[in-house]
């Protein structure tokens, strides 16, 4: 029988918006302290955009499949980035879902993809849903090296 081992680690890499939504922005940086145990892995996330919004860490949980990656990262309060470029936050209600897709480049040594967002609020007073859609790309590596 054998045991299974589980890894403490540390991703680093950069997340961006994509410009047809949002124009030019600048990457993002990230942090992502997870443990990994057969594949799978969760933990704590801490970017440098929701840093300065809230003490708390967003949550991460995901896996690995041979060359791909699979996670999402689940933020604690509600924010958003309105039409004019200002953060709206209301910590009464709950944060959104961030879905990251990607794969492993062995010829750079880092995971790379894409992530979305797909929200749906309710309208007050109606029927009718609000969906909020936004997508971008990211790259990570281990301890920020060029190896995975």
């Amino acid at each position: 029988m054998t045991q299974s081992s589980s890894s403490s680690l540390v991703w680093k890499g950069k997340f961006s918006y994509n410009p047809e939504e949002y124009g030019i922005v600048d990457d993002v940086d990230f942090e992502m302290y997870v443990e990994l145990k057969e594949g799978k892995f969760e933990g704590k996330v801490y970017d440098d955009e929701f840093r300065e919004l809230c003490d708390e860490l967003a949550i991460v949980k995901g896996f690995i499949d041979e060359n791909k990656i699979h996670f999402v990262v689940t933020y604690p309060i509600s924010y958003s980035i309105d039409e004019n470029d200002k953060v709206q936050i209301d910590q009464s209600k709950k944060g959104h879902d961030v879905i990251y897709n990607g794969y492993l480049n062995t010829n750079l040594g880092r995971w790379e993809g894409g992530w979305e967002i797909m929200e749906e609020e309710p309208i007050e007073g109606s029927d009718d849903v609000y969906q909020y859609h936004s997508t971008g790309l990211w790259e990570m590596g281990n301890n920020g090296a060029s190896n995975i």
